[in-house]
Order: C-alpha cells, then sequence, then structure tokens
C-alpha cells in the first residue's frame, strides 16, 4: 500500500517558521543582487607594499596577491580614524 500523497502546504510547513528573509514555500522569486562586484573589489592594507591590495583568504590570515605578505583590514591611519568616529558616535546608537 502506497503512503497518502504530501500536500504542498504541509510538506512545507517545516520551513516557514525557519526560513529567513530569502527563503519562501511558494512559487514566487525575490529580487536578490547576483552581483559579485563587491567580492572582486574588496581589498585589505599591505605593509610590505604601502598600499591597499586585492588578497588571497586563508582560514586565520590574508595575504597580499603581490607579494604575498599578510594584510590587515587597515592601515595605521585609517584605523585611528575610523576608532576616532567610532567613539565619537557611539553615544547616539544607544
Amino acid at each position: 500500500m502506497a503512503p497518502p500523497p504530501k500536500s504542498n502546504a504541509v510538506f512545507c510547513a517545516w520551513q516557514a517558521a525557519c526560513s529567513g528573509p530569502f527563503v519562501t514555500n511558494n512559487d514566487t522569486k525575490m529580487d536578490v543582487p547576483t552581483s559579485n562586484t563587491e567580492f572582486y573589489s574588496e581589498q585589505k592594507w599591505c605593509d610590505q607594499c604601502q598600499s591597499y591590495v586585492r588578497f588571497l583568504m586563508s582560514i586565520n590570515h590574508s595575504y597580499c596577491i603581490d607579494c604575498g605578505g599578510r594584510v590587515r583590514l587597515f592601515s595605521g591611519d585609517d584605523k585611528r580614524s575610523f576608532q576616532d568616529t567610532v567613539q565619537r558616535h557611539k553615544w547616539q546608537a544607544s
């Protein structure tokens, strides 16, 4: 004896409670940007090259694609500027 067919409403009900904003239980499509431009233009600071460069990411560190040196998110000056901005605006957010 074959099991009864599952209705679409019952079959997809588990997903409704745990779905994120891009997961739906129906056939409507959402407009999700598919551009990878941010991924390909991302840069980090390389101390050896003294500039922002493209990089390769490892599990623990990122490395400059030009010289192979380790890179970090900001240069020293940009890091201080960012920290100053955060300190000035941290009370506005609360």
